[in-house]
């Protein structure tokens, strides 16, 4: 819609949007392949590789080592077990840093984690750095991908949930009442199901949403990233939702169903 382009175009930074039904057909995008630093929105490709390469369930002694935010919920459970679903949950739910190293590094490590990615065929997604590692993205190093990427994975991950995938529908739960609820649920109407997965870092802000309707998620993935005022993209990212929210249905999807299954 040209309304919403010109919204758009009046932000400030780099944004991409992609909104999409359930079969995977596009209401709308917004420089949909745009490649951008990915900030959390990375731990949604790292759980997807766990539990689709089968991997077996492990317990991990948290010791200080580990830890590299101390802001983290891993920091009170120094000295115990917890088990990879645990992390994971942990990752998703919550964001947790120390978790999503800890998987990582269980995975076998950046080279096995983007090894897995270009097999998948997600060309914009890539690891460069482990998290919190700001002294290798001031050095170029860093974690990249796009909204058409993550909007596939969303997409890939609910048609497993709707073939009876428990691993997926057990993602899909950790994402309900996830951390940073100010962008795209606070753009919905209170009454809307939404489980999501939001990103940021000091000048990026993305959120990744699976908005449901009855018996259907439909995806909607904005990012912005190089924007100088993080609390007013927040707020553009609210705004921006209940535009595209309320002209849904004047949104005519476009494309074959299921045209992002790969």
């Amino acid at each position: 819609m040209d309304s919403i382009n010109r919204l758009i175009a009046g932000f400030a930074g780099h944004w991409s949007v992609d909104f999409r039904s359930s079969t995977g057909a596009v209401y709308y995008h917004y420089q949909a392949t745009l490649q951008l630093p990915a900030a959390s929105l990375i731990k949604l490709f790292l759980a997807w590789q766990w539990y689709t390469t089968n991997q077996p369930v492990c317990n991990v002694l948290i010791s200080e080592p580990m830890i590299v935010d101390w802001d983290g919920s891993l920091v009170h459970d120094l000295g115990r077990m917890l088990a990879s679903d645990q992390l994971i949950q942990r990752m998703l739910n919550q964001s947790e840093n120390n978790a999503t190293n800890l998987i990582l590094a269980q995975l076998g490590g950046i080279e096995v984690a983007n090894m897995w990615l270009q097999q998948q065929g997600y060309q914009a997604t890539s690891w460069g750095r482990v998290m919190l590692d700001f002294h290798a993205r001031h050095h170029g190093f860093d974690n990249y991908t796009s909204a058409e990427e993550v909007t596939r994975l969303l997409h890939t991950m609910t048609t497993t949930v709707s073939k009876g995938g428990l691993m997926a529908s057990t993602l899909v739960k950790s994402l309900v009442n996830s951390a940073s609820d100010d962008k795209i649920v606070a753009g919905l109407p209170p009454s809307v199901v939404c489980a999501h997965k939001s990103g940021e870092l000091a000048d990026v802000e993305h959120d990744a949403a699976l908005i449901y309707s009855p018996d259907t998620w439909d995806s909607l993935v904005i990012m912005a990233a190089a924007v100088p005022d993080p609390s007013l993209a927040r707020q553009q990212i609210r705004h921006l939702t209940r535009e595209l929210w309320h002209n849904k249905n004047l949104l005519q999807p476009t494309g074959e169903a299921g045209m992002m299954d790969r």
